[in-house]
């Protein structure tokens, strides 16, 4: 693992990765309700055929569901317990805190 920051070509391809630990988070009993509650609240605003702006309008429309995704994710990622995101993360650590919006303390370390 190297100390590069990850690019946002990185996070796209970590995608598949990112939809496994938003699974893990909400099967984790770990994890609180609101935060369990409220990645399934994006889910189904993302799973809705009907948006705030409507998808027909060029740009907009898709927007308003980038936004709640990467808002919504990385707001509610951002409280769960450090221990257990890296535990459940299953890609590379320079791209969970490129998700994140941080650095994470290194788990080889113990918290020392």
């Amino acid at each position: 693992m190297s100390d590069r920051d990850a690019t946002r070509r990185d996070l796209i391809f970590a995608l598949p990765q990112i939809i496994r630990l938003l699974w893990r988070v909400v099967r984790d009993d770990r994890i609180s309700t609101p935060i369990r509650g409220g990645v399934i609240a994006i889910a189904g605003y993302l799973a809705m055929p009907f948006d705030i702006i409507p998808d027909w309008i060029p740009i907009l429309g898709q927007l308003d569901d980038f936004v709640v995704l990467t808002v919504g994710v990385r707001t509610l990622l951002r409280r769960v317990p450090e221990p257990i995101l890296v535990e459940h993360w299953g890609g590379d650590l320079p791209v969970l805190e490129t998700l994140l919006g941080r650095k994470l303390r290194d788990p080889s370390t113990n918290g020392a």
